[in-house]
């Protein structure tokens, strides 16, 4: 359970069974937490940060004694790990240390599984980074277990590599450099490589065994697939089953996915193993167009779409990141209904720096009471929306100050970001940023 400080906590209420008569904490809990001694329930508002920490909670009952343990984080605006850096929170080197299990270069996507285990897309070492929570919740150094898109090898940069750090064509073990990736809830991996899609199974890191964005979900040696299945050297011509520039992805509880064809400027939707798509936002409903705002800027209308997320309920929300603005899409629906960053105007798309206004918002994510956490990549922040509300009452990469978009402001340290490219907030409500120009990921 991770919460962050000054925000009044959802209740902590254990399942019980038989009557209680009394309960009991150890150790103390947080500052600001309050513990009742009859029910064992957990209130009240946190006022400072704290690692994890395990308490033990007691309880006698009428017909004997139970106790169970939980692990409490009090989080904030300062970050408290870091990926990327040999665990140097002031430190910005592209690769620090070497090309390893423990480097990063220009990072740009990040997913999470139903467990914990995380995935980072390292863009210009062009390869996807697996680490278990068990590495995470170590702390120190975090060091990936794994490695996709490289033939297993963690010292490999070659685009397209073949084995030994050669470069080759794009195939179901390969990948150029990827912008997004992103789990499901049981360990699968989707990862952009070109202008496609893999689908790597949790029991394997490769290859993939099936691929979106080229025709078929079997044709995995194209990087740009035209849509009667040949391979093209520029953009493909838009239909349900092509793809191009792809961004931000996210995994509904189906297993459908949404993904961000930014490039064709629209978000489409797939069915659970289905390569096809079978809904489009953007492109008033045609799959065969991609022009930018088509149709004027609308609610309909999308220019650039960098970022995807679902809250709890199947709602949608998308980064529109060149008209600066977040759309919402009730449940199922194509026509956004609630705008953030445009003064609630639909048809506008001005620059701001307040904390109801974006400049370019690129990744996206909500936590599990569908708070939203927006990464504005041209203001070198982190905006924190509280659940319903347009207007950020948080705000992380400078030093609290909603008007300004310095980049590393105060210098490279726990609490600075420079051009972040995404947000993930995962089930228990850790939040990493990818720190993109400072060849890291820091976790708050």
């Amino acid at each position: 359970n991770v919460f962050p400080t000054n925000t009044a906590i959802t209740e902590l209420l254990p399942a019980v069974t038989g009557t209680m008569t009394s309960c009991a904490v150890t150790p103390s809990l947080p500052t600001g937490l309050v513990f009742d001694t009859t029910t064992c329930s957990i209130t009240g508002t946190p006022t400072t940060q704290t690692g994890p920490t395990t308490y033990t909670i007691s309880a006698t009952g009428t017909t004997g004694n139970a106790s169970a343990n939980i692990s409490i984080r009090i989080s904030s605006t300062t970050a408290f790990r870091v990926f990327g850096q040999l665990g140097n929170l002031t430190a910005s080197a592209l690769n620090n240390g070497g090309i390893s299990a423990n480097s990063l270069a220009q990072p740009s996507s990040i997913g999470s599984d139903g467990a914990g285990n995380i995935v980072i897309a390292d863009y210009n070492n062009r390869r996807i980074l697996y680490y278990p929570f068990a590495n995470i919740a170590a702390g120190g150094n975090i060091t990936a277990t794994k490695v996709y898109g490289q033939f297993g090898d963690f010292t490999c940069v070659a685009n397209f590599n073949n084995g030994a750090c050669g470069a080759s064509t794009p195939s179901a073990s390969n990948m150029g450099a990827p912008q997004s990736v992103t789990m499901d809830k049981n360990g699968n991996v989707y990862a952009e490589a070109g202008s496609r899609v893999l689908f790597f199974s949790s029991n394997a890191s490769l290859p993939a065994s099936r691929v979106y964005g080229q025709v078929t979900s079997t044709n995995f040696t194209c990087s740009v697939a035209n849509n009667n299945g040949s391979c093209v050297s520029g953009s493909p011509t838009a239909s349900a089953n092509t793809l191009a520039g792809v961004q931000q992805m996210i995994v509904d509880s189906s297993d459908g996915i949404y993904i961000c064809d930014n490039v064709n400027h629209r978000v489409l939707y797939y069915p659970n193993g289905n390569t096809t798509a079978s809904r489009v936002y953007g492109q008033l409903g045609s799959f065969t167009t991609g022009t930018p705002n088509n149709g004027g800027i609308t609610a309909n209308s999308l220019n650039s779409p960098a970022g995807v997320a679902l809250d709890s309920t199947g709602n949608l929300y998308i980064a529109d990141q060149s008209n600066h603005r977040i759309l919402f899409y009730p449940a199922g629906t194509t026509t956004a209904t609630i705008v953030y960053g445009q003064s609630g105007n639909f048809t506008t798309s001005s620059i701001g720096t307040t904390a109801s206004t974006f400049n370019q918002p690129w990744g996206i994510s909500l936590d599990q009471y569908d708070n939203l956490y927006v990464s504005d990549f041209g203001n070198n922040r982190l905006l924190y929306f509280p659940k319903s509300s347009t207007t950020a009452t948080r705000v992380y990469g400078q030093l609290g100050n909603f008007t300004s978009a310095t980049p590393n402001n105060g210098g490279v340290t726990a609490n600075s970001m420079s051009g972040i490219h995404s947000v993930h907030v995962d089930l228990f409500g850790n939040v990493y940023v990818v720190d993109t120009n400072n060849n890291r990921v820091v976790m708050y």
